[in-house]
């Protein structure tokens, strides 16, 4: 019987990930995987109404970007290893850990996450979510979300 070929992750190169029929991309060579200490798991993505993502119930409408696999591998400021598809954000001031609730008043989907980065460093901006909170809401550009402390 012959075996499946895996990718870097020990996936089957032909499972189907999140419906995708093309499959999951293979990481870019020089990729470095986090080890298995240093992996925390993400918070669950829940959809919530637009009553919660009201700033009037403790909340505050925010500026916020994203970003991805750019910066795959590299240490984010808290020390940890970036994972683009993890549930993470950089804010410049709030403690590392810090839980945050983002909310899209586009799609009215929200997403808990864990501050574990520093920035973003562009004027006007406050918020920068990983690549997979930002998909998680439905983010798709540069735009207004709620934020508030979990």
């Amino acid at each position: 019987m012959a075996q499946a070929a895996t990718d870097l992750y020990g996936l089957d190169r032909n499972t189907t990930l999140f419906g995708d029929p093309t499959g999951f991309p293979l990481p870019t060579q020089g990729t470095k995987r986090p080890r298995e200490e240093e992996a925390i798991a993400s918070p669950p993505v829940k959809q919530t109404s637009s009553v919660d993502m009201n700033p009037a119930y403790g909340g505050e409408i925010v500026a916020a970007t994203w970003y991805g696999n750019e910066l795959r591998g590299s240490r984010t400021a808290s020390g940890e290893w970036f994972d683009p598809d993890g549930l993470t954000a950089a804010h410049r001031s709030l403690p590392f850990g810090t839980c945050l609730l983002v909310g899209n008043p586009k799609t009215g989907r929200t997403v808990v996450v864990r501050v574990n980065d520093r920035g973003p460093f562009t004027e006007g901006m406050t918020l920068d979510l990983s690549a997979g909170a930002a998909r998680a809401i439905g983010m798709r550009s540069t735009q207004k979300v709620s934020m508030k402390r979990c």
